[in-house]
């Protein structure tokens, strides 16, 4: 079984035997002297999920820190007119946000101490695209000089609505009601690969060659509005896979420093609902 979130290959491949050999097992060096109990209990240090929740949510709130941060610095550069700088703090997020998850994706045990600064270039980047994007579909206010006022209501729609969704996913995982089968997984792996493509053929096409492919991710057509709720469902659909491929790691003694790279897993999931959400309300309401 294969998660469509390339985060998660990790979980699905079998480990080095410097990071599995341990796994279940008594850990080096412990003491072998005390009564046969002693010995017999496991002291190898194992990904739990109670670790899972804590390292989740500390990099959920590092990236909240950071967001919140970044959005008092990005407003005073929107309401100076400033769009551009926003666009570089934007697209800087963006590319060191993937360098830092590339790195983890191909060396996990990286993210215990990689999963922070991902965390902190993550927020600045959801602060600076959720500015861009207000001021794509709101526009920008004449009398203040910034982005519309109303950006803020979406934003704070759209926060509510991404951890809605996750609560709920992770409830009806919990109670057993989602599960995926392997033709599922196949799918929603084709769905995603295909929205990559279509994702890169815009930018390549549209902005190398000026070929004027339709870009459904910006467009607020009914035809575009369709695909950001396409894509709100997919997004979700994977972190269905994120809470799956978790779980089965768990049981599988995977060793303790996943945890850190399951964080930061589900916080880059949880950053692809919540831009896709923010997406799909500014449509609409600038569709009205």
């Amino acid at each position: 079984m294969r998660s469509g979130n390339p985060t998660l290959q990790h979980f699905e491949q079998p480990q080095r035997w410097d990071d599995l050999g341990n796994a279940g097992a008594i850990a080096e060096g412990a003491d072998m002297t005390g009564s046969e109990s002693d010995r017999a209990a496991p002291v190898a240090k194992q990904m739990t999920l109670n670790g899972t929740i804590l390292a989740t949510g500390t990099l959920l709130a590092v990236c909240a820190a950071s967001a919140v941060a970044g959005f008092s610095i990005f407003e005073g550069w929107i309401a100076s007119g400033n769009l551009g700088r926003l666009w570089i703090a934007a697209i800087g997020g963006a590319i060191g946000s993937l360098v830092l998850g590339l790195i983890m994706n191909f060396k996990p045990r990286t993210a215990q101490f990689l999963g922070f600064p991902y965390a902190v270039l993550e927020g600045g980047f959801l602060a600076a695209i959720s500015l861009v994007l207000g001021a794509r579909y709101l526009g920008m206010n004449e009398e203040t000089g910034g982005v519309d006022p109303a950006l803020m209501g979406v934003i704070y729609q759209a926060i509510l609505l991404t951890f809605g969704i996750g609560a709920g996913l992770l409830i009806a995982y919990a109670s057993g009601l989602v599960r995926l089968g392997n033709t599922a997984i196949k799918i929603v792996m084709v769905a995603g690969a295909g929205v990559m493509v279509y994702g890169i053929a815009v930018i390549l096409l549209n902005g190398l060659l000026g070929m004027g492919v339709p870009n459904l991710f910006a467009s607020a057509s009914p035809l575009g509005i369709g695909f950001s709720a396409v894509l709100v469902v997919l997004a979700s659909v994977f972190l269905v896979l994120d809470f799956q491929l978790i779980d089965d790691s768990i049981k599988a003694g995977m060793p303790k420093h996943f945890e850190w790279y399951a964080g930061f897993s589900v916080l880059a999931t949880l950053a692809w609902i919540y831009v896709e959400v923010l997406r799909l309300l500014l449509k609409l309401r600038s569709s009205d």
